[in-house]
């Protein structure tokens, strides 16, 4: 195993490399079971971590001001640098992107009922080079079978995702390569809430 790549494995699973960082690693976990069972382990290793916390019982002001947040677009802010970094935006760009997220008037009908999307522009550095966009799908709904023309970037920001055998979760960044197919749902607890960037796609419903 590559040492330099295990190395960077901790990041990768917070989604916190580079963008060009991001696709390296996630091409080299795609040819490696070894790298992807680590990435895994990783993964689960954080999320027992953050079950291991000992409750704390919050003062009645800092729950009122927790509620609050989870009503905002301060629900997000844990993902705004990692967003920030992979989006080629400012915090405060990203910050009103995922503004919208709330507002109903900005999502338009997307490939199928119960799917929405917000499309925005990328930073500079990716504008001319990708389609991206905000997804949001109702609890249990699937998105149609489709085939990536080129390398994909995905980040769950709220639900989960079932991509077969694999669940994403809030802060979770996943990558598709090209010409990779696949259809993916959304959790049946709440609705899914992800950014993707993508280089086109293309029905796959036959293949």
């Amino acid at each position: 195993m590559n040492a330099k790549l295990t190395e960077l494995l901790p990041e990768f699973a917070l989604g916190t490399l580079p963008p060009d960082e991001m696709e390296r690693v996630a091409q080299a976990i795609d040819e490696s079971a070894a790298l992807r069972a680590t990435v895994d382990a990783i993964g689960e290793g954080l999320a027992q971590n953050a079950a291991a916390l000992t409750p704390v019982q919050p003062t009645r002001d800092v729950l009122a001001r927790l509620m609050r947040s989870l009503g905002s677009v301060d629900r997000f802010q844990p993902f705004f640098a990692a967003m920030s970094q992979a989006l080629d935006m400012t915090v405060e760009a990203v910050r009103t992107l995922c503004a919208r997220i709330d507002r109903t008037g900005d999502w338009e009908a997307g490939p199928g009922e119960g799917i929405r999307l917000i499309h925005f522009r990328p930073g500079p550095a990716l504008v001319a080079a990708v389609d991206a966009g905000l997804v949001h799908m109702t609890p249990g709904t699937t998105f149609p079978r489709h085939r990536h023309l080129g390398h994909e970037w995905n980040m769950v920001l709220e639900g989960t995702l079932h991509d077969g055998d694999r669940v994403y979760r809030a802060g979770e960044v996943f990558c598709y390569e090209n010409q990779s197919a696949h259809e993916y749902s959304a959790g049946p607890e709440r609705a899914l809430v992800m950014i993707a960037m993508h280089h086109g796609i293309e029905d796959a419903s036959a293949s």
